[in-house]
């Protein structure tokens, strides 16, 4: 069938035209297209185009056919009515001239003919646009300017939406799951010392926290943790106002004490079951109020806070005396390279505390816990209630990343200011070393100061969905540390135990890991003398 020169430049942008509104009134409904809409899109148009080739007879890109013209008298001489000659056949030719507007008649109406299942044809923009552009350009690429316009407006909107969502609450669900194994192998004289270790699984942690925005620069935290002792027991539950002129950013409820690298970094991304035994030292989890912040360039951070000196389960802390403490922590990045691929951490913390109710205590088992009031592993080293005024904790940190090589250490020397006695310092101290086998390097968030979460080249199952990592074997580290912490001091002798760890882990993805550790303790009591143990532990564990 014969198609004037009109129907020839309709038919495309009739087809485009539809295609598009189909498109984008599909995504509209959806509210957000996806990358897949519009490769659906180009498909769709470029199929299109080929159906006009067909249609015209047109040779593809490159190769089209000149422009045909049939002379006008040999129209009337076919038998054309007086007064009406048939329009001149023009071959269609991309970027080529288009036919003189007075050879054009009138479109002969949409029902007759072939062609009475296409939609009416809507103007595609109310924005005059000269006839030399429309010739530069065929129907394709007319109908993708138009979209391109059309994507930025429809972004403009998403902009506005995203504006109007940060004026109302949002909610974003975390979950943890860890699942121990141990199996214990004691000497004699380690089993009179220290009592029966047994062999269990339990649940080391099963958290729920739920966390998001409150009201533009308002974010919260709240968690639960339904494997600790209080069945749940409270783990961070705080509100921070964030972009808080000078301070930075102000932090109010029940969350960690600024203190160690270790202690703060969440046991979701260290490298061991259990951290190291100076951790006995850190006070962990406080009620209390901090200002943190980073320089412009997020190679120092700064965090400085007070606290109530004790807690319980469920963070209330009621005390007569001494029941303040404040601690500041500082971090530096004299080296950060290759996107934190090669990076040297440096950091120093400090706290000063009051002793709740006038006494102190610190014991510690070796670095495995193994039921609720752990049950499976007793206490190795105890200084027992200690009658004191106050304590400080003064603690320095070190860590390196080079490639897929990692190495951290921390040392921590804590004063106690005794009644009735001589002034007290305990100390303890750790050194480890860890690498990828699979090429992965430890992440570090510049933000605040501590190391992120491990994402592995390749994923167990992976590559199921569109942007996944590809398949293969996850990611494999191997792992060494050396661990002290010595609790005897003048009057006070709670013993001092060192810990060797081997540590393998396997990340399957970003979210699920599995960890085996081989701990050998060793204590030196000062009434029974030198005794070791035996560790072997595995666990479970999944979060996002």
């Amino acid at each position: 069938m014969n198609l004037s020169v009109a129907r020839k430049l309709g038919t495309p942008l009739l087809i485009g035209c539809w295609v598009c509104f189909w498109l984008l009134s599909s995504a509209s409904a959806q509210e957000v297209p996806t990358q897949e809409d519009w490769k659906s899109l180009v498909r769709r148009l470029e199929a299109a185009e080929q159906r006009i080739r067909d249609l015209e007879g047109e040779a593809p890109p490159g190769k089209a056919k000149p422009a045909q013209k049939v002379a006008p008298a040999q129209h009337e001489a076919e038998g054309a009515p007086a007064g009406k000659v048939k329009p001149a056949q023009y071959q269609y030719q991309r970027g080529g001239p288009l036919p003189p507007v007075s050879a054009l008649p009138p479109l002969p109406p949409v029902s007759s003919g072939d062609d009475s299942d296409l939609p009416e044809l809507q103007p595609l923009s109310t924005d005059p646009q000269p006839l030399s552009e429309l010739a530069e350009q065929s129907p394709l690429d007319q109908r993708l300017s138009e979209m391109e316009q059309e994507w930025k407006a429809f972004l403009s909107k998403q902009t506005e939406k995203e504006i109007q969502t940060g004026l109302k609450p949002t909610v974003q669900w975390s979950f943890e799951m860890q699942m121990d194994t141990a199996w214990f192998s004691q000497s004699e004289l380690n089993r009179e010392t220290v009592g029966n270790m047994k062999d269990g699984m339990d649940f080391r942690r099963l958290r729920l926290e739920p966390k998001g925005t409150l009201y533009k620069d308002i974010n919260y935290k709240l968690g639960l943790d339904f494997a600790a002792g209080g069945r749940p027991s409270f783990t961070d539950n705080l509100i921070e106002f964030t972009h808080v002129p000078i301070l930075g950013n102000v932090r109010v409820g029940h969350f960690f004490v600024p203190f160690g690298l270790e202690r703060n970094t969440t046991n979701r991304y260290t490298v061991f079951m259990e951290r190291s035994l100076p951790d006995l030292f850190t006070p962990q989890r406080r009620l209390g109020f901090a200002a943190h912040d980073h320089t412009d360039d997020e190679r120092a951070t700064w965090i400085v806070g007070a606290f109530k000196s004790g807690n319980d389960n469920f963070g209330d802390d009621v005390a007569d005396l001494n029941g303040w403490m404040g601690s500041v922590r500082g971090t530096w990045l004299p080296m950060y390279e290759a996107e934190g691929r090669r990076l040297i951490h440096l950091g120093a913390a400090y706290t000063y505390g009051g002793a709740k109710d006038r006494q102190v205590r610190f014991r510690s088992t070796p670095e495995i816990r193994m039921g609720t009031f752990n049950e499976g592993a007793p206490y190795f080293i105890n200084t027992g209630f200690i009658d004191a005024d106050r304590y400080q904790l003064i603690g320095a940190e070190m860590a390196l990343v080079y490639g897929s090589f990692y190495m951290q250490s921390e040392i921590m020397y804590v004063p106690v200011d005794q009644i009735n006695g001589p002034n007290l310092a305990f100390q303890g101290y750790y050194v480890y070393a860890s690498y990828y086998l699979t090429g992965e390097n430890r992440r570090y968030q510049t933000d605040v100061g501590l190391f992120d979460r491990t994402i592995p080249n390749t994923n167990v199952y992976g590559g199921l969905v569109p942007g996944d990592k590809p398949k293969g074997i996850g990611a494999w580290e191997v792992a060494a540390r050396w661990s002290q912490a010595n609790l005897n001091s003048n009057n006070i002798q709670g013993g001092r135990l060192t810990d060797i760890t081997i540590g393998l882990n396997w990340y399957l993805n970003p979210y699920t890991r599995i960890t085996w550790n081989y701990i050998h303790p060793m204590l030196v009591n000062p009434v029974t003398g030198f005794s070791t143990a035996d560790v072997y532990a595995m666990r479970f564990q999944l979060d996002f």
